[in-house]
């Protein structure tokens, strides 16, 4: 029997692992800390946040083009057995969970990880946390003239998409 949902894409999961785990940031690099999103189904996709609960990373899996029915009952959420699935393929891939919240029958599911992200990807969000220097702010941009953050973020290497994989 086949599941009712899409199953997880490992060569996805593992793209996202290497950039929270080995993927060395440059120095001046500037991570906003709610991460990245790779896509892994056309209904599907992952963020990966290396600074979530705890100061550990976070890998959510989300639900695209949900809605409601007539009835107002969720549609296109994460189908029963889903987190279970991605579960399995953390472990498959050698990731410890150290807790899950939400998932099957909600529009996202999260997973908090057990080891902290890469050190110079940790050194990106806690630059993005400090601020820009001189306006004490992360949002400092074209209002103020200021290209910290842009600079900084461009300087963020990240995950190394796998060919068949849709941007989240």
């Amino acid at each position: 029997m086949t599941a009712d949902y899409p199953q997880p894409d490992l060569s996805v999961l593992a793209a996202g692992l290497d950039w929270l785990y080995r993927t060395v940031q440059p120095e001046g690099a500037i991570q906003q800390h709610h991460g990245v999103s790779i896509g892994y189904d056309a209904s599907r996709y992952y963020d990966l946040c290396p600074s979530g609960a705890l100061n550990l990373p976070v890998i959510s899996v989300n639900a695209k083009g949900w809605g409601y029915a007539d009835d107002g009952s969720l549609t296109g959420a994460l189908a029963d057995g889903e987190m279970a699935a991605n579960a399995a393929a953390l472990a498959t891939l050698g990731v410890k969970v150290r807790e899950q919240w939400n998932g099957d029958g909600c529009i996202h599911g999260s997973f908090g990880l057990v080891e902290p992200a890469h050190p110079s990807l940790l050194a990106a969000v806690a630059r993005y946390r400090a601020y820009c220097p001189e306006h004490e702010s992360p949002f400092c941009g074209s209002q103020q003239g200021c290209t910290w953050y842009a600079d900084g973020a461009r300087l963020i290497v990240g995950p190394e998409r796998p060919e068949a994989s849709q941007e989240g």
